[in-house]
Order: structure tokens, then C-alpha cells, then sequence
């Protein structure tokens, strides 16, 4: 389900599609007709490059991967539960770095706890580790909405439950439900 931040960011897109081609072809119909431009015309015709610019910039999602997991090799010395930390550190700041107007933007965060590893057996083949993590995100988006969590202002607080397995020669973290 897309949030409302993500609708009206895609409203935006495809209005920015739409609009800059049809106001050029008004423009040149313009010229072509009058031998002239109004002053009005070229004001606006500015306003609505430097507006489609700034919304297909702030659109584009970059082209890395989501850093949910760490070479093995990088983090052999630590405990699992530190293990879990760092890759959550790694996702969050992955999430803080993203631009203004795209999915699960967040400004700040704090890892509360990370609980000792407990198993539940009908995931216990595919993550033999998991935890329960509690964190509060600073964000305006949609997409962290709270669930089991409280929403306090723009923070929001909640617990997520992570699977942590060993995947080649990296860990990954993967989130696998809310407490």
C-alpha cells in the first residue's frame, strides 16, 4: 500500500511529465503564431522547468542496494546481538541519507534494545536467530506508521522483530514481523 507522501509524489511526477512537454508545444505554437513570447510566458515556462527538474531529481531512487547486510569477514569478532546493531545502524542511516520526498525518509533514529535471540519454530529453519528490536524513528512518512508502536510528534516508537542468518559470506538482516 502506497503512503501519502508516495501518491502525491507520484502525482507530481506525472504532472512534471505532462506539464513541461505541453507547455513547450504552447510556447512554440506561441511563437510560431505571434512571432512573439510575453514575459508572463517565459516566467512560467521557467517555473515549470526548474519545478520538473527538482521533482524528477528528489523522485530517483539511488541506485545502491538497501545495506541490510555486512560481510562476515568485517564484523568475525562481535557478538551476534552487536552483529545485529551494526547492520541496523547501517539500514538506518541508509534511510536518513535518502532524499526528501522517497520512501521511508527519516531525519533521526535511536536503537533502544536489542533483545537476546528467541525462535519461534515455523521460522526457525529460515532464521535460527531472531530478535526483538525496539527503536524510534524521527520521520514525517507514512510508511513507519506505527502498528504496534506509539507515535509521539514526529517520532515514532516501535519494536520489530529481525531474522539474522548467514547468507555466503555475509550476514543478513531481514525484518520479519512486529512483536
Amino acid at each position: 500500500m502506497m503512503s501519502l507522501v508516495e501518491i502525491i509524489a507520484d502525482c507530481f511526477m506525472l504532472a512534471s511529465y505532462v506539464a513541461l512537454p505541453v507547455y513547450v508545444l504552447y510556447l512554440a505554437f506561441r511563437l510560431w503564431k505571434h512571432r512573439s513570447l510575453r514575459r508572463r510566458d517565459i516566467l512560467i515556462g521557467s517555473i515549470v522547468t526548474v519545478c520538473t527538474i527538482f521533482v524528477r531529481y528528489e523522485m530517483e531512487e539511488p541506485i545502491e542496494p538497501l545495506p541490510n547486510s555486512i560481510p562476515v569477514e568485517q564484523v568475525a569478532s562481535l557478538p551476534e546481538k552487536e552483529i545485529v546493531r551494526v547492520i541496523l545502524t547501517q539500514e538506518l542511516e541508509y534511510y536518513k541519507s535518502k532524499r526528501l520526498l522517497t520512501s521511508k525518509k527519516i531525519f533521526d533514529y535511536r536503537i533502544h534494545d536489542i533483545n537476546y535471540p528467541f525462535g519461534k519454530a515455523e521460522l526457525a529453519k529460515e532464521y535460527p536467530r531472531r530478535y526483538d528490536v525496539s527503536l524510534s524513528v524521527k520521520t514525517f512518512e507514512f510508511g513507519w506508521i506505527p502498528g504496534s508502536g506509539t507515535r509521539d510528534g514526529l517520532w515514532i516508537r516501535k519494536g520489530i522483530n529481525y531474522g539474522l542468518k548467514k547468507s555466503g559470506d555475509r550476514y543478513l538482516l531481514e525484518q520479519v514481523g512486529s512483536p
